[in-house]
């Protein structure tokens, strides 16, 4: 059964003001939901991750530390 996790803050409108790079490290927090995610897929079940700019400041710099 597919399923879906998404978290927000009150970082996102910091986000959308912040051009200049990492707003909070969160190199931690994604690797326990990189592990959660992986645990899954050894179970056989589809992960789709779903990431914004909010936290590095660009989504393919969370991408890349997930």
């Amino acid at each position: 059964m597919p399923g879906t996790a998404r978290a927000h803050s009150a970082l996102d409108r910091l986000a959308r003001e912040n051009t200049s790079g990492t707003i909070v490290d969160r190199k931690k927090e994604l690797s326990t939901w990189a592990d959660v995610c992986q645990q899954t897929t050894k179970r056989g079940s589809s992960v789709f991750v779903h990431v914004n700019n909010s936290y590095a400041g660009h989504a393919p710099v969370t991408v890349a530390q997930f």
